[in-house]
């Protein structure tokens, strides 16, 4: 395969896709054993396990499904004791974005907490199994199964049900929990004047939100970022809520960051099928700029058209708690200017009452933001703007229209873009000759002969 090829392949397992074609090639060859290893310990067990209970495909009953498996462990000899139970509602307090945890209360159980990162992978394969490579952090053996597995993550760390507890007790609550209260997180949002973009990215206010799904999810909400949390009404907070909910539940499922809601991706069209407006540079609903800044070492996205910094509800919630020293400041920002002048005065006025000096000098140096290649949230290959694509699928590209290849990702981005918009063009003037030239022969069509279409030409010149 070509580098392109490699990391389209990766992409579509959600791979790490950077290094050179060596390091791509050794990275999708593992997966490929690791995928087939899995498949084939699958389809044993299930079979082994249908043989158990005595042949016949699913038995629609979770008791069923249990019996089955404990007739296979008992062919397996494992202990009674060993085998595995569904884990009770306390178990599952650490489902969703929190940790995994034990299921009795065994003193010797073990939590482990992980961090995937960007890149990290949890893979299963029949014993022994692929060698453990640089990156792998943990092994797991389960010998009366036959099956193992490595970890890959950023974290990970493991500890007693007390060191649960510990890591649980830091966390807000979790959208991908139903049993979760929101009130913990509106309490936070609520009595807070930080903006709620950091709000979002706070894992103790709530659980699980990272940048794409900050900027999505507060696109969604009509929020501007620096919105203070405090500013924010209970109706504008549910609405927020919800879309954490719905986005992270689809991202579960789906195993894809989509956030773009069906019906919006058939009106919105290309590019924005699965993003809002996280590396978009203008805003599929008013084709306005898409601008970003920073905040607390990220990124922040936002459409100000669509999601305005409502100032005049934000100056009023901070009327109570606002200084003299900053009401005067208002007053006289108000009334130094006449006529146009006026309300941005006023505006600005209100901006200083309720927002930092560092958050509207952070403000002051946003940007219209730029596409680039996303390897945590790729696009859709046929969607590819050519800001969006590796050296590799650019030179591909230009390969396919016969083009030159040489230089560097600026070059190649400009000669693509120029070929594209070219080739749009001819396009559009094909179709209107074509169109005149049938109108000149007398409409209706093709002739289905050279010799009319001929005369058709003719008569249109």
């Amino acid at each position: 395969m070509t580098c392109a090829q490699l990391r389209q392949q990766l992409i579509s397992l959600n791979l790490n896709t950077r290094g050179n074609k060596p390091d791509l090639v050794a990275r999708l060859e593992q997966a490929l054993v690791w995928a087939a290893a899995t498949d084939q310990s699958l389809g044993r067990n299930q079979a082994a396990a249908a043989a158990a209970a005595g042949g016949g495909g699913s038995s629609g009953s979770e008791d069923e499904v249990d019996r089955a498996e404990d007739k296979l462990a008992e062919n397996l000899s494992v202990p009674a004791a060993k085998r595995r139970r569904r884990p009770s509602a306390a178990a599952l307090a650490g489902t969703g974005n929190h940790s995994n945890i034990t299921n009795s209360d065994n003193n010797n159980d073990v939590v482990v907490h992980i961090h995937f990162g960007m890149s990290g992978a949890f893979r299963t394969a029949l014993m022994p199994g692929p060698a453990p490579t640089p990156t792998t952090r943990l092994r797991l053996e389960h010998q009366a199964s036959g099956l193992m597995a490595h970890l890959s993550a950023m974290t990970v760390a493991h500890g007693g049900p007390g060191f649960y507890q510990e890591k649980v007790s830091k966390l807000g609550p979790d959208p991908l929990r139903p049993d979760d209260d929101p009130e913990r997180f509106w309490s936070r949002v609520n009595s807070s004047k930080k903006p709620i973009g950091l709000l979002l990215m706070d894992q103790s206010a709530v659980a699980g939100v990272g940048n794409i799904y900050r900027a999505e999810i507060l696109y969604k909400s009509r929020l501007h970022p620096e919105q203070p949390g405090y500013s924010l009404t209970r109706q504008q907070f549910d609405t927020l809520w919800q879309h954490c909910v719905e986005c992270l539940q689809r991202g579960f499922t789906s195993g894809s960051i989509l956030t773009v809601d069906p019906e919006d991706a058939r009106i919105l069209g290309k590019p924005w099928t699965r993003r809002y407006i996280y590396n978009q540079r203008s805003c599929g609903r008013c084709k306005g700029p898409v601008k970003s800044w920073g905040m607390a070492g990220r990124t922040v996205y936002c459409c100000e058209a669509c999601q305005p910094l409502q100032l005049n509800l934000v100056a009023a919630a901070a009327a109570a708690p606002a200084s003299k020293k900053s009401r005067s400041r208002k007053t006289a920002a108000s009334s130094s200017s006449d006529g146009e002048g006026a309300a941005p005065a006023a505006a600005a006025a209100a901006a200083e009452i309720v927002l930092s000096p560092q958050r509207l000098k952070s403000m002051a140096a946003a940007k219209q933001a730029k596409e680039f290649v996303s390897h945590c949230a790729p696009d859709d290959p046929s969607d590819l703007q050519p800001t969006k694509m590796t050296c590799a699928q650019l030179r591909q590209q230009l390969i396919s229209l016969n083009l030159n290849t040489r230089g560097n990702k600026p070059d190649l981005v400009a000669r693509l873009e120029q070929a594209l918009v070219w080739a749009a063009a001819t396009d559009q003037s094909l179709g209107r000759n074509q169109a005149a030239a049938a109108a000149a022969a007398g409409g209706g069509g093709s002739s289905g002969s050279e010799d009319e279409v001929d005369r058709a030409e003719d008569k249109l010149a």
